[in-house]
């Protein structure tokens, strides 16, 4: 891995850290709140630089442009423009819940509780059923233990 010092970023790289870093430095903010988004979006930006991670870059920028925060102007069309862009920011965002969701519904944790909700809902107790099975088998592999040091004459 290179160090810092060893670090030669090309121009590109170098015009698009600039393009960024002019969109989105903190002292542009116009409160609080925004400083410390923009603060937060400089250090992803300065370590992607760092990185030499050029799609990072590219996309946050792109986040950027096209986030209602980068909507300069007074008015109704310019607050109707910032609304669009935070209802595309909330179906993306729910594009990605969803991902997710589907993604912890293939896990066996999710599985098992499924059994666990259709066996309470049939009147089963699925989990002392599993534990009265675990219980069998230990007994079962004790007596095989058993067996088997007398076997050897233990």
């Amino acid at each position: 891995m290179e160090s810092s010092q060893d670090f030669k970023p090309s121009q590109e790289l170098k015009k698009l850290y600039r393009e960024v870093a002019k969109c989105i430095h903190p002292d542009l903010a116009t409160d609080e709140a925004e400083r410390k988004r923009r603060q937060q979006l400089m250090a992803e930006a300065n370590q992607a630089y760092e990185d030499g991670n050029e799609e990072r870059l590219q996309a946050i920028l792109h986040n950027w442009q096209s986030s209602p925060e980068s909507v300069k102007g007074e008015g109704i069309s310019f607050e109707l423009i910032r609304i669009i862009r935070q209802i595309a920011q909330s179906r993306e965002r729910l594009k990605v819940i969803q991902a997710e969701i589907e993604a912890l519904e293939q896990t066996e944790l999710y599985q098992l509780k499924i059994q666990v909700i259709k066996a309470k809902e049939s009147g089963q107790d699925l989990f002392t059923e599993m534990a009265a099975q675990l219980d069998e088998e230990i007994d079962a592999a004790n007596e095989k233990l058993e067996k088997l040091k007398l076997e050897l004459g233990l």
